[in-house]
């Protein structure tokens, strides 16, 4: 998917895919290119987890 190749050209670190995302070539390809990849998760319940609110 095109929005691996503009991360990677960008020279993000990761690519997030929001909860009831799950594409594994994009995940492979960027996994391949070294980015980290965090799948179906959703940002606000994972900060939530780590700060406890």
């Amino acid at each position: 998917p095109r929005v691996v190749a503009e991360a990677m050209y960008a020279g993000a670190k990761a690519i997030w895919m929001q909860e009831g995302i799950v594409h594994e070539g994009a995940a492979r390809r960027a996994r391949e290119a070294g980015l980290e990849v965090v799948m179906d998760r959703c940002m606000m319940l994972e900060h939530r987890k780590l700060t406890g609110g």
